[in-house]
């Protein structure tokens, strides 16, 4: 009877930390998993600000270049930007 109560025993014992050991790889490999979905995710979230910023260089480069050359080079179809002057000394004022 003894060694029956014994043998019970030990393999709760067994069984139990078996349970432990089990739940407790689970724990591991779920923050194994978190932890790399959360790398994963910031690195996305880089990626993503690293083109953004990229973009927005470009964009703002190309805008710049526009408005110089716009600025250096006349126009192709003969049409000057004009600028009206007008001289205050000599002009009439309007009469109704």
């Amino acid at each position: 009877m003894f060694s029956v109560a014994k043998a019970k025993r030990q393999l709760q014992c067994f069984i139990c930390a078996k349970a432990k050991r089990q739940l407790q790889m689970f724990y591991v490999a779920k923050a194994k998993r978190q932890l790399q979905c959360f790398i994963c995710a910031k690195a996305k979230r880089q990626r993503q600000m690293f083109y953004v910023a990229k973009a927005k260089r470009q964009l703002q480069c190309f805008i710049c270049a526009k408005a110089k050359r716009q600025l250096q080079s006349p126009s192709r179809n003969g049409n000057q930007p004009h600028v009206m002057v007008m001289n205050l000394i000599y002009a009439k004022p309007y009469i109704c």
